[in-house]
C-alpha cells in the first residue's frame, strides 16, 4: 500500500492504539522527521488528530474523520466496530436522552454485536459522542450518550468495499461500467463498457488490450498525484488519442462505481469524470465530475458533489449546501480526489479515493537473475499486498503463513512444484530471504526458476485473504506449463468471488478453459478509428460449441474475433 506520509502518520496512531488497547503516550508516538511536526499540526488544524493530555505529556490521537481517511486493515476493522456502535449508541440515545446506561450493559449489547475494543471506541467517539462518568480510581462506571451522537454521521466511515464480504454473498464490483474517451487507443466515440466480476480480455497484439489497464492506472493515481502519474510518459500528448492523422483535443475517463462507497440514507453508486487537455508540456484538468449515478426520489437530476460551474471549482456538501472556489484553489494538474481529505465534509469524494488507492495492477514481470521477487527485501516494508512489482514477495509470504489461506495456497504450490513441502521466510541482514523447503535440504528464491516465481506471485495474490478492491493482470499464463492452466482458471474464477479481476492473455488453452462461461470474455479489436471491445454472448455461441472443441477453438479459427486476421 502506497502511503502519503499524512497518512502514514494517522495509520502510526490508529496502529499504536489498536495493539496496546489505548492512545499512545507522547514518548511512544515520536515525531521521527521535523517536517512531521508541521504535518501533525495541519492535520490537527483539518480535524483528522487532535492533542490529549497523559501524564506523560500531550500526544496526537485520530479523530472519527482521521480514522476514515485510512485504508489499512487496522483501521478498516476499527472503522466497522466503530460503525456498528454508532448505532447502537443512537439507538440508545433516542430511547432515553441523557440517561446514564451501565458500561457493563452496554459491553454485554457490544459483544452481541461482535464489535471489539468496545472502550477503545468510546474514547475514539469521545468527546464528540459519549462522555464517560468513572469513580475516583478512573474505573469507568457508566456512559452518558451525548445528543452530539446525532450528528456524528455514518457515512464519516466510508466502508468502500469491505474486507469481509457477507458469507454467500458476492462482493460488488468497484468499476461497474467505465468509459474511456479521445483517450489512448480509445476513440471519442468509444461506447461504455460494463465490466463484471472476472474480465478475461484477448485480441491479438497492438488492439488495446493494455490500454484498458492503463486507464485504471489513470484512476488508480487520481487520489495521488496525476502529474507524477504522467511523468512517466514521454510527450504532453501521448495520451490523446490519434486517427486519422489528427490528435483529440480532450483525452477523457467516466466510471460508475458498482457500490455505494458511503453508508447511511440514500447512499449510492458514484459516477465520476475525468477530462485533461494539454497545455505546452503539461496536462491540465479540463472537466471533473463527482455524482450519484441515479437521482435521489423525487429529484430530477443525480447530486452533484463536486463539478466546474462555469469554470469554477464547487463542491456540494450535502449538509451545509454548495462551496464555490477560484480556479486557482485547485492545482490545475490534479483531481479533486487529491486535494480533499476531510472524510467527515467530503464523505463521497474520500470514499472514492480510498476505493481507487485500492486497485492493484500486475503487468510488468521482469524476470531473470536480477527479477525483484528473488531480492531479500526489508523487513519493514508494507506486507498488505504485493508491490506491483513483487518485490515485498517474502514478506508478503510471511504474512500469508500466518492466515487462514495458507494451506491451500500451499497446496496449489505443489501443483505447480511438487517437491516444495514449505516456504520459510527468515532474517537476513536488514532484510527477509525467502526459501522454499524441499526433502533434504532449502533452496534460496534467488535459485528457483522464473515460472515457479510468478506462480507463486499470482497465488499471493488470487488467494489474499485480504484482496484489494479491484486487480489487473497481464499475461499471467506468461512462464507457466499449458497444463497448469486449467487451475489458473479456477483460481481466476474462484478469486472473481472476492474481488474483480481485469486480466489480457493471448492462450487459447486459458480461454478454453472458460468455454462454459463465455460471458466473461472480452474480444479486442482495433480499426482505423480505435479499439472496440466486445463481450461474447453464451446464447449466440451455444450452437457454434456444439460443432467446435471449445471457446479456444472457436478463436483460434477466427469465429470471435480477436485476431490478426
Amino acid at each position: 500500500m502506497d502511503l502519503t506520509r499524512e497518512e502514514t502518520l494517522l495509520a502510526s496512531a490508529i496502529a499504536q492504539f489498536v495493539h496496546q488497547g489505548r492512545w499512545p503516550d507522547a514518548p511512544q508516538f515520536r515525531v521521527e522527521h521535523e517536517q512531521d511536526r508541521d504535518i501533525l499540526d495541519d492535520l490537527r488544524q483539518r480535524g483528522l488528530l487532535r492533542l490529549r493530555q497523559h501524564a506523560t505529556g500531550y500526544a496526537y490521537a485520530v479523530t472519527p474523520a482521521g480514522l476514515a481517511t485510512v485504508t489499512t486493515p487496522e483501521a478498516m476493522d476499527l472503522r466497522n466496530q466503530t460503525r456498528s456502535l454508532l448505532g447502537l449508541f443512537k439507538e440508545k440515545y433516542r430511547e432515553k436522552p441523557g440517561h446514564l446506561w451501565d458500561a457493563g450493559e452496554l459491553r454485554r449489547l457490544a459483544k452481541e454485536r461482535d464489535v471489539q475494543f468496545f472502550e477503545q471506541v468510546i474514547e475514539l467517539l469521545e468527546p464528540a459522542a459519549v462522555v464517560q462518568s468513572a469513580d475516583k480510581d478512573g474505573v469507568a462506571l457508566s456512559v452518558v450518550i451525548a445528543e452530539s451522537i446525532l450528528d456524528v454521521a455514518d457515512d464519516v466511515f466510508p466502508p468502500a468495499l469491505t474486507r469481509d464480504p457477507v458469507p454467500g454473498q458476492r462482493p460488488a464490483v468497484l468499476v461497474q461500467r467505465i468509459q474511456p474517451r479521445g483517450l489512448l487507443s480509445f476513440s471519442p466515440a468509444f461506447a461504455p463498457l460494463d465490466l463484471q466480476p472476472l474480465n478475461l480480455l484477448i485480441g491479438p497484439n497492438g488492439s488495446g488490450k493494455s490500454n484498458l489497464l492503463e486507464a485504471l492506472a489513470l484512476l488508480r493515481a487520481a487520489p495521488a498525484s496525476l502529474a507524477e502519474f504522467f511523468r512517466h510518459g514521454t510527450s504532453a500528448d501521448e495520451w490523446l488519442h490519434r486517427s486519422r492523422g489528427k490528435t483529440c483535443e480532450e483525452a477523457s475517463i467516466e466510471v460508475v462505481t458498482g457500490a455505494s462507497l458511503t453508508a447511511g440514507p440514500g447512499a449510492r453508486e458514484l459516477r465520476h469524470r475525468l477530462a485533461f487537455v494539454t497545455d505546452g508540456l503539461r496536462r491540465v484538468i479540463s472537466d471533473e465530475r463527482l455524482e450519484n449515478a441515479s437521482a435521489w426520489k423525487g429529484q430530477q437530476r443525480p447530486y452533484l458533489f463536486f463539478g466546474y460551474d462555469a469554470g469554477r471549482p464547487r463542491f456540494n456538501v450535502v449538509r451545509s449546501g454548495p462551496r464555490m472556489l477560484q480556479r486557482e484553489e485547485l492545482r490545475p494538474g490534479e483531481s479533486a480526489l487529491s486535494q480533499r481529505s476531510d472524510a467527515r465534509t467530503y464523505p463521497e469524494v474520500c470514499a472514492l479515493a480510498a476505493a481507487y488507492r485500492g486497485i492493484r495492477l500486475y503487468r510488468d514481470w521482469v524476470i531473470g537473475p536480477d527479477a525483484p521477487y528473488r531480492q531479500a527485501p526489508r523487513a519493514d516494508v508494507p506486507d498488505d499486498h504485493l508491490d506491483e512489482n513483487c518485490g515485498n514477495l517474502a514478506v508478503v509470504v510471511g504474512r500469508l503463513k500466518k492466515g487462514s489461506t495458507w494451506p491451500r495456497l500451499l497446496e496449489e504450490l505443489r501443483r505447480f512444484y511438487p517437491p516444495v513441502t514449505d516456504l520459510e521466510t527468515l532474517p537476513m541482514g536488514p532484510g527477509v530471504q525467502l526459501n522454499f523447503l524441499e526433502h533434504g535440504g532449502r533452496t534460496p528464491a534467488s535459485r528457483m526458476s522464473d515460472g515457479t516465481l510468478r506462480y507463486l506471485c499470482l497465488l499471493a495474490v488470487l488467494l489474499d485473504p485480504e484482496p484489494p478492491t479491484l486487480v489487473g493482470l497481464e499475461e499471467p499464463e506468461l512462464g507457466m506449463h499449458p497444463d497448469m492452466l486449467p487451475h489458473l482458471a479456477r483460481l481466476l474464477r474462484e478469486a472473481s468471488e472476492r474481488m474483480q479481476l481485469v486480466v489480457t492473455t493471448h492462450s487459447e488453452l486459458l480461454v478454453d478453459a472458460f468455454t462454459a462461461t463465455p460471458e466473461v470474455i472480452l474480444v479486442c479489436e482495433r480499426d482505423d478509428e480505435g479499439t472496440t471491445l466486445r463481450r461474447l454472448d453464451a446464447a449466440e455461441l451455444a450452437d457454434w460449441l456444439k460443432d467446435h472443441s471449445g471457446l479456444g477453438d472457436l478463436w483460434m479459427r477466427g469465429f470471435l474475433g480477436g485476431t490478426r486476421w
